[in-house]
């Protein structure tokens, strides 16, 4: 950036949409969305300020109802008073690295599967302790909405996020089960409280309208692909790479993600004893397959097939520029196909800078593959980024957890790449109070 620490309120939000726009100045009075401004500029604007006293805590929603450099700086001069000096606060921090010894705090955002099966959370909560973890619940995370669609009412599902976030005895938080239920609590969630108390947050399926709200509104990264009872709770324990993955990204290691050689077919019930307590065998071929070639890199969005279009609408996004993932789940009546071309339909993705497709876990890896292909020649034509098919996230087993809105490289010959820095891992013995 160009401003200095000491500039005023205007040169700073100046200086950080400049750099946004790379390097091109733009009026005081210009409208950042009628100049075409995409979901990742409008994130580097608040990245950008967050380095500066006068965006110490501003969000992606401030931008959002204040879309101008003038009105900006005005609105941010107002909350803050003059623009503090170089001595004065830089902003929230990003997540701490997190290993043995530190806390999971389990929520429910969705589903109650928790109070369901009691016996498949004992043997999730077993295998994050075997990993060296300390394990504790939401205060109603066991809960169940009267029927029994959800774990109790709104309010008290997102009451017990925001406490995780606040409670500086937590290290990081994962969800139990996804559902229905995530989008319902956006309104009830503090972004600013949030962004002054970073700390990962693990989830998968419907809670990617959760971690789209935290990237965008609290600027916070977090992690998609496991949950505590999906992944976690199997008889005799997860699959190692879905272990593997969770950790080294709880850890904030780089990522190098490969192919693994065998899958599990997903469960076909959880509520038939026989075959929730049953274990999951590896039947079905792994690898992945490239629909187009190529190396390409951003930051890393996406979520579930059926629910990525209303993520859209619901944020108002763009993915341009961005490494893009769609989850395939098999929990649909509607056939995943069917689904996949409805979000190439809806959503622009000419764009992208990649896109990355989960395996369809009903669908031979080969014929899936083709089928996606032909989508890609139908709806998303005259493009050429690369895109990769079969990948293993989410409702896979095993599964990928990838770092959420991070910088990502897609690449023919390597694989998926996360090429994060690595840091030091704050043990629970060491850590300070205010962490």
């Amino acid at each position: 950036m160009s401003a200095s620490p000491g500039a005023s309120h205007l040169e700073q939000v100046a200086a950080a949409w400049t750099a946004a726009f790379d390097g091109v100045r733009h009026p005081d009075s210009a409208n950042f969305f009628d100049l075409g401004g995409t979901s990742q500029q409008l994130l580097r604007v608040v990245a950008e300020l967050r380095e500066l006293p006068a965006g110490g805590q501003v969000t992606a929603q401030d931008l959002y109802r204040h879309p101008t450099i003038r009105a900006l700086a005005d609105a941010l001069a107002a909350r803050t008073g003059p623009a503090a000096g170089p001595d004065g606060p830089t902003g929230p921090r990003t997540p701490a690295a997190v290993g043995p010894g530190d806390t999971i705090r389990i929520v429910s955002p969705g589903f109650p599967t928790l109070a369901h099966l009691p016996d498949r959370a004992g043997r999730a909560v077993a295998a994050l302790e075997a990993l060296g973890f300390a394990v504790g619940f939401g205060e109603h995370a066991f809960a169940m909405s009267p029927d029994g669609l959800t774990a109790g009412p709104a309010r008290q599902r997102a009451a017990d996020i925001m406490a995780a976030f606040e409670d500086p005895g937590v290290d990081a938080i994962l969800v139990s089960d996804a559902g229905e239920g995530s989008r319902e609590l956006l309104p009830l969630l503090d972004a600013r409280v949030i962004a002054r108390n970073p700390k990962p947050f693990v989830g998968f399926c419907d809670t990617a309208f959760l971690q789209h709200y935290l990237a965008l509104e609290a600027g916070l990264g977090s992690a998609y692909g496991c949950s505590l009872m999906v992944h976690l709770g199997d008889v005799g324990g997860p699959m190692p790479e879905t272990t593997d993955h969770l950790v080294r990204t709880l850890a904030g290691l780089p990522l190098e993600l490969r192919p693994v050689a065998s899958r599990s077919r997903p469960l076909t019930t959880w509520f038939d004893p026989d075959v929730e307590g049953s274990r999951r065998v590896r039947d079905v071929p792994g690898g992945w397959h490239w629909a187009r070639g190529g190396v390409a890199s951003g930051p890393l969005f996406g979520g579930e097939v059926s629910q990525l279009a209303d993520i859209v609408k619901e944020f108002g996004l763009s993915y341009d520029g961005a490494v893009v993932f769609v989850d395939i789940t098999e929990e649909h009546t509607t056939p995943p196909l069917w689904l996949l071309g409805r979000l190439f339909r809806e959503v622009d993705l000419t764009g992208a800078a990649a896109l990355v497709i989960g395996a369809d876990p009903q669908s031979d890896p080969a014929v899936w593959a083709r089928q996606v292909s032909a989508l890609l020649d139908r709806f998303v034509p005259g493009t050429s980024f690369p895109v990769l098919v079969n990948a293993d996230i989410c409702h896979l087993a095993p599964c990928w957890t990838v770092p959420f809105g991070e910088p990502a490289v897609l690449d023919e010959s390597r694989g998926l790449l996360f090429p994060r820095r690595a840091h030091p891992v704050t043990s629970s013995t060491s850590r300070s109070a205010d962490v």
